[in-house]
């Protein structure tokens, strides 16, 4: 078996906090990507829906969740 060699540590200071994927931490960055594609002419119908997703998804409570906890709303978005 071959070796990986040791594993690589980050320092705690480097560490993210358990929150930082959840779907509730993201929308303010869906909504900055929907208005800044729309100021560039750039079409927002998948942002637009990705974000009505995920903002039912946090009215759902799953706002602590991870992106993976919206995979069920991708199969029956309405």
């Amino acid at each position: 078996m071959r070796s990986r060699g040791p594993r690589r540590r980050f320092p705690r200071s480097r560490a993210r906090p358990p929150n930082d994927s959840t779907i509730a931490t993201h929308l303010a960055a869906m909504t900055h990507l929907i208005d800044e594609s729309s100021a560039q002419g750039v079409s927002t119908d998948l942002p637009r829906q990705i974000k009505a997703v995920a903002d039912r998804a946090v009215a759902e409570g799953l706002g602590r969740s991870s992106h993976a906890a919206m995979i069920g709303r991708f199969r029956s978005p309405e």
